[in-house]
């Protein structure tokens, strides 16, 4: 077997602070503390507008660490493993926040009848290609704010 990989020290403590955002309320000062880290420290914004300084500081750590390396999870182990999941898992749910606002707005104006969710192959193939486990995939679908209609994910994975 090949040698696992580490994250460097600048990508563990980027990651540790994603980590902390991901599991602090949302409201809380914790959170707000962890977005101004991950943001570059701009606490002169807006709550809203540090979330999504954020979110951007994070897509672009993410666009770097995939360019360099592989984001694959199964090439790491340990705290290494658990920081990398932790970082996809948040830039996930970001990714396709968007779509699945509007997929709920679709499912709502739908009433009765359940609707497939249209960007869920996309999804999973972007959890796959990260190294995600099928079995481990619903879950994380789940646990986004489209769990609401978990039932329309393709369940061939």
């Amino acid at each position: 077997m090949d040698k696992m990989k580490r994250l460097s020290s600048e990508d563990r403590e980027f990651f540790s602070l994603v980590t902390q955002a991901m599991f602090a309320n949302p409201f809380s000062e914790e959170r707000e503390a962890a977005d101004s880290k991950i943001a570059g420290n701009k606490r002169t914004v807006s709550s809203s507008q540090l979330v999504q300084r954020s979110v951007e500081s994070l897509r672009e750590r993410m666009n770097k660490f995939e360019k360099k390396t592989t984001a694959n999870l199964q090439e790491y182990e340990g705290d290494d493993q658990t920081l990398l999941r932790n970082a996809l898992l948040y830039f996930f749910y970001y990714k396709f926040i968007e779509q699945c606002d509007q997929f709920i707005l679709d499912q709502i104006d739908a009433g009765e009848t359940s609707l497939p969710v249209p960007f869920s192959e996309e999804a999973f193939g972007w959890l796959l290609k990260r190294g995600f486990q099928p079995e481990d995939m619903k879950r994380y679908f789940e646990m986004h704010p489209c769990s609401l209609f978990h039932h329309k994910v393709p369940h061939t994975l």
